[in-house]
C-alpha cells in the first residue's frame, strides 16, 4: 500500500436509468463531465447523431415505454483509512483461503 492507507475497500454499484431519448442521455453525460469522452477529432454531424440515437434506442429500450431508452452507470467507491492507534483490526478473510 504505497499511499499508506489501511483497510482498503472497493465497492462497485451499477445503476440503470431510463431516459426519454438519447439526447437527454447525452445531456446528462455532459453534465457529469463526460463531454470529452469520445476520441473523435471533430464533433459529430447531425446525421451521425441521429443515427447513433436510433441505434441506441433500438439496442437499449426502456421497459414499458416504446420511445424511452435505458442506460447503465457503474460507480466505483474507494475507501481507505489513515493509520491510527485506534484503528480497528481487519475482519478475518471469508471464503476459501
Amino acid at each position: 500500500h504505497q499511499a499508506g492507507f489501511r483497510l482498503i475497500t472497493v465497492d462497485v454499484e451499477r445503476v440503470q436509468v431510463d431516459f426519454g431519448d438519447a439526447f437527454l442521455l447525452l445531456d446528462d453525460l455532459q453534465r457529469m463531465g463526460e463531454q470529452h469522452a469520445p476520441l473523435a477529432p471533430a464533433p459529430l454531424g447531425r446525421d451521425a447523431l441521429l443515427a447513433a440515437a436510433a441505434a441506441y434506442q433500438h439496442m437499449f429500450p426502456a421497459a414499458g415505454d416504446a420511445t424511452a431508452l435505458r442506460a447503465s452507470f457503474e460507480m466505483t467507491f474507494l475507501i481507505g483509512w489513515a493509520p491510527d492507534t485506534n484503528e480497528p483490526a481487519p475482519v478475518r478473510a471469508r471464503g476459501p483461503g
